[in-house]
């Protein structure tokens, strides 16, 4: 959670508000964040991380926890496996797996929107609008982490920020997407932690197809 007791207070309402039955992370790094979402939440738990370093460390942190199941592997190919039996769910998704030059954070939004109907999604490093102390992730032409980057296939899904402002945020100030399926659009949106995109996403770079 970067030490954000701002986001830590988002994801202890969205919890209170919906009975998730599973969290999906991509991305493990060294899992503070798994172990803050299988604390909060008390259901499985399914992480991937590329890393060996950072998949044998996590490993090892968690061996004694049966509720996490860590995974090696490329976060895309791990959501296409857990599509096949797993999309029926309430799902919490949180994507961090976006720090490599291969960004797969397009093609695991593609994933999700067209497997889940039941989840909301949150972006690590996002882009907050109107809020430039909120940092975010930038690889390049196409590649920063903001609205316009979405594909097409999630833009159905409702998309929120923070309501907090960075300012008073703890921590890194990193900021966050959240997406709501249709499904859980009218209940997300009224959350007092989150506010809605002022627009919708605007037309803008096309993210490489699958």
């Amino acid at each position: 959670m970067n030490g954000q007791t701002g986001r830590q207070q988002i994801f202890r309402e969205l919890v209170r508000t919906i009975d998730f039955q599973q969290v999906i992370e991509t991305g493990t790094h060294r899992g503070a964040t798994t172990e803050f979402l299988a604390a909060i939440t008390g259901v499985p738990v399914a992480t991937v991380e590329l890393a060996d370093r950072y998949r044998q460390f996590a490993q090892a942190r968690f061996a004694s926890n049966p509720n996490v199941q860590v995974s090696d592997g490329d976060s895309r190919d791990f959501l296409r496996r857990l599509s096949v039996t797993r999309s029926d769910a309430l799902t919490l998704f949180y994507l961090d797996a976006h720090w490599l030059d291969d960004l797969p954070l397009a093609d695991e939004l593609r994933i999700i929107s067209g497997s889940w109907s039941k989840a909301v999604v949150v972006i690590d490093d996002f882009q907050v609008p109107g809020d430039a102390g909120y940092a975010y992730d930038d690889y390049g032409p196409g590649k920063a982490l903001a609205a316009d980057y979405l594909p097409d296939e999630i833009r159905s899904w409702t998309l929120l920020y923070p309501a907090m402002e960075s300012a008073s945020e703890t921590g890194a100030r990193c900021g966050a997407a959240f997406l709501a399926s249709p499904y859980l659009a009218d209940v997300v949106g009224k959350l007092r932690t989150l506010r809605r995109a002022p627009t919708s996403p605007p037309a803008g770079t096309r993210s490489p197809s699958v």
